[in-house]
């Protein structure tokens, strides 16, 4: 039976991370920063692809999402963050989803 050992695909890719001198992903707002995760949560993708963005950046600031949320966003601050994540995430090249078929 194959097996798929994620543990240790995690420890290569946090390996490559420290290899390649990765900076941690800094958000800076309010005089504040905020440090994100190394890694993209799942939760993140499944909370906004089901249309919860509020609950989506709450998993990229963990415990500080209170704090980070407290700095009186903006629409924009909101939309240039977002794109920001992808970009540093490095899914900011993703093929644009089809649409879907018309209903009838």
């Amino acid at each position: 039976m194959p097996r798929i050992n994620l543990d240790q695909r995690r420890k290569a890719r946090a390996a490559a991370r420290e290899k390649n001198n990765a900076e941690p992903i800094v958000v800076e707002v309010g005089g504040q920063d905020f440090t994100l995760p190394a890694e993209l949560p799942f939760e993140f993708a499944d909370k906004a692809a089901n249309g919860d963005l509020r609950g989506a950046l709450s998993t990229l600031f963990d415990g500080d999402a209170d704090a980070f949320f407290g700095q009186k966003l903006t629409f924009n601050d909101v939309m240039e963050l977002v794109q920001e994540v992808a970009s540093a995430y490095g899914f900011d090249n993703l093929p644009e989803s089809k649409a879907s078929a018309p209903s009838s």
